[in-house]
């Protein structure tokens, strides 16, 4: 994958060494294989999931949101650089009702939008600091779901 020479957020080196989030490349291979309707990424930042996604996935439509302007120019010119323009929809601020759009499709949703994921549904308490505990002062516990049919 490649990258422009900026980012909006976060070091850039540990994406291009293929080593960035290594504690999610094992759900994210298992979840490759199967098939989906699209690809939401809530807090696409550069597009590192949106555009990889889209470049593993080819056919599968990708839709990134991230409120940042800076965010969402660099994901379209990482897209546009990768190739895969055409299937990456970039995209503002999404809101709780915005998932009704994707009713009854087989949606895979990445979202990383630093502890606003508890704005998005409602969870107790444990959940939410599970679902957005970034101190990575040693492992991250990541939460994956996946669809049990």
């Amino acid at each position: 994958m490649r990258f422009t020479g900026q980012t909006s957020e976060g070091c850039t080196a540990p994406r291009l060494l293929g080593c960035y989030e290594h504690e999610l490349h094992p759900h994210i291979e298992r979840l490759i294989g199967r098939t989906f309707d699209a690809l939401l990424n809530i807090g696409c930042a550069d597009g590192y999931y949106a555009v990889g996604l889209a470049m593993r996935m080819p056919g599968v439509p990708v839709f990134a949101h991230d409120l940042n302007p800076k965010a969402q120019t660099g994901c379209r010119e990482v897209a546009a650089l990768n190739g895969v323009a055409e299937r990456v929809q970039v995209g503002g601020l999404f809101q709780g009702e915005d998932f009704a759009a994707y009713a009854g499709r087989k949606t895979w949703l990445v979202m990383d939008i630093e502890g606003g994921e508890r704005e998005m549904q409602s969870l107790g308490h444990l959940d939410h600091l599970l679902a957005t505990w970034e101190w990575r002062m040693g492992p991250t516990p990541w939460l994956v779901m996946e669809p049990s049919a």
